[in-house]
């Protein structure tokens, strides 16, 4: 049942992630849904082996830890969206990386667990406003 609920919930993952990015930051790209789809993929995976390689805990932990990590800029984007706070595909690009490098430094000396959901929703919001203030 966990491994069903948890394909589930990557196959959602994947087809959101992917659409948003087709219609919100590359409007004007050639790339076709599919590409996309397999970059998404591809990132879903290589974050799933980061973390089971950076978990000593049980399945569901890394299910929990996997939502976090993917959920928390997804949380953040709707925030941005929902609150109509101006952006730039750069600057909404530029939030997503930071956010997960610092997320990363505090996680090397704070252990974080579900938590992370909403300081990485939290630091989207502030990157992005920095990086559209300074127009990076």
């Amino acid at each position: 049942g966990l491994t069903a609920a948890t394909l589930n919930s990557a196959d959602s993952v994947i087809t959101t992630v992917t659409s948003s990015i087709k219609v919100d930051l590359l409007k004007k790209s050639k790339m076709s849904l599919l590409q996309i789809h397999w970059i998404v993929t591809g990132l879903i995976i290589a974050t799933t082996l980061f973390l089971n390689a950076n978990s000593s805990g049980s399945a569901i932990d890394l299910v929990l830890k996997s939502a976090g990590w993917t959920y928390g800029p997804l949380l953040g984007y709707f925030l941005i969206a929902a609150l109509k706070f101006k952006s730039t595909p750069k600057s909404l690009l530029g939030a997503l990386v930071a956010s997960l490098i610092t997320t990363y430094v505090i996680h090397q000396y704070y252990p974080l667990e579900i938590e992370v959901i909403i300081i990485l929703s939290g630091l989207i919001l502030l990157f992005n406003h920095l990086f559209k203030r300074f127009s990076l």
